[in-house]
Order: structure tokens, then sequence, then C-alpha cells
């Protein structure tokens, strides 16, 4: 979530405090943007954007704990099935979270299935699932397409515009 409302990570070592955009806060599995000696002192949230709706749905495919298989954050604002912002972040696929980027594509376009296609194959191709004990790389691009299309279509279907 703290990717598509474009968080700022302060953080803060012995010699500076510095602003981090926390979509380049994560560098690969197990790093981050912290140098030695340096904390995350705070996190910056800027609102969202009036009259917009977030979501996040999250899948685990092992029932034994919580880990999850993937996430998918999903910000939509628009004036019922039309779109005005799209802005999509997807976690747990791969070593680090990913902001999606080309959502202008779904500007002032009304969701469709159609639209819903182009967008997860955007996603598909910026993607780069890991095997492992929550699903195949196969795997995890088919739950991706499912859950993007799922949290577009729900975000659209419940506007308050509708």
């Amino acid at each position: 979530m703290l990717l598509i409302l474009g968080a700022d990570l302060i953080l803060s070592g012995p010699r500076e405090t510095r602003t981090v955009p926390i979509k380049d806060f994560y560098r690969g599995l197990y790093e981050t943007a912290l140098k030695p000696g340096e904390i995350l002192a705070e996190v910056k949230v800027p609102p969202a954007p009036k009259g917009s709706r977030t979501l996040y749905l999250k899948y685990s495919s092992l029932s034994a704990n919580d880990w999850p298989c993937l996430g998918v954050a999903a910000l939509f604002r628009g004036s019922g099935k039309r779109c005005e912002d799209l802005r999509l972040a997807v976690g747990g696929l791969a070593d680090k979270p990913l902001l999606v980027e080309g959502m202008e594509l779904a500007r002032n376009e009304t969701v469709t299935d159609s639209l819903l296609d182009q967008i997860a194959l955007i996603v598909d191709k910026q993607i780069s699932p890991i095997s492992d004990l929550r699903g195949s790389e196969w795997y995890k691009r088919e739950m991706a397409r499912v859950f993007v299309k799922r949290a577009i279509r729900e975000l659209a279907e419940d506007n308050p515009h509708l």
C-alpha cells in the first residue's frame, strides 16, 4: 500500500538523515537502501487522492503459515467504472515489491474485461516471480493475473459513484 501512495522513508544515521522514496528503498532479497548504522526513523504517507479507493489483496498458498504467495495493492479513482487514476503494486512474487508502471493506459477508460486483460499483460511483463515453496514461477504469474484483475474489478464495482 505504501508503494501506491508514494510514501517517503526517513532514514537516520550517525552522520545524516535522508529521505528515500519507498519505491527506491527495496534493493533485493533482504537488501534495502539502509546504509551501515542507519535506522528507519519515520514513514511519511501522503493522503490518497480525493475520491480514490484502495484495496489490498493477499493470497497465501500454504494454509500452515501466513507468508503470502502474492499481495496486490490497488488504488482506483474514477466515476463509475470509468477510470481517472489507477495505481498497482505487487509483492511476494520476487525479491522485492514492485510498483507497476504504465497504468496511464487505463486513464479515461472504462473498466472492461479487455482493459483488465491489457493491464494483466503489462503486469506480467514487469514481474519476475521466483519459484519457492509458495509456488512456481508459472503459478505466481497466473495468480498475479487473477488477483490484479480481481482488485481492479472490485474497486471499480464498489465505486460510490457507480
